[in-house]
């Protein structure tokens, strides 16, 4: 559990939006750390991994916005000036755990009608554990035709609740 009331942040997230200001800037609240020390501790025990302090916030209203488009949170341009090698098989631990995990709250009830995440599996991802061509396209590899998207996994949460998905989780 949180130690602070999330719909308090997501009162906040609106307050922000309706006065012009970008969601991220729940960043200026006590509130968003306090969460954020939580989160750190949930995403320690969960994966082994520290925070890194990547905090964004997103506000997505179905009647004025679309969200956003399918990606990787990190890519080789993200890690290799950190000293880390160009190869995605470095981007993960020798037990199999992406160095680079993503912990996403919701701070009202994201379900398939407003905001949810949705996922493109690992096993339906070419590019997951290879990586990406330079010039290529992800998704014409996870979707070579209609019958892939049959494969796209939403995930629904409730107000509070968390998802987590690797770096290299194609999302949206």
């Amino acid at each position: 559990r949180w130690s602070i009331d999330v719909a308090s942040l997501a009162d906040a997230a609106q307050c922000l939006e309706r006065h012009g200001w970008p969601p991220t800037f729940l960043a200026m609240y006590d509130e968003a750390w306090a969460m954020a020390l939580d989160a750190s501790a949930i995403m320690q025990e969960a994966t082994g991994n520290s925070m890194c302090m990547d905090i964004v916030g997103f506000l997505v209203d179905p009647a004025n916005t679309k969200g956003f488009s399918p990606h990787r949170d990190r890519q080789p341009e993200d890690w290799v000036p950190r000293g880390v090698p160009p190869e995605v098989s470095s981007t993960f631990k020798a037990d199999g755990m992406a160095k680079y995990v993503t912990l996403w709250a919701a701070l009202t009830d994201a379900n398939p009608d407003n905001s949810c995440l949705h996922f493109v599996p690992k096993a339906c991802d070419p590019g997951y554990s290879k990586g990406d061509t330079e010039d290529g396209d992800p998704m014409q590899l996870c979707f070579p035709n209609k019958d892939g998207y049959q494969n796209i996994r939403c995930e629904p949460v409730a107000q509070g609740g968390c998802t987590f998905h690797t770096h290299r989780t194609i999302h949206w």
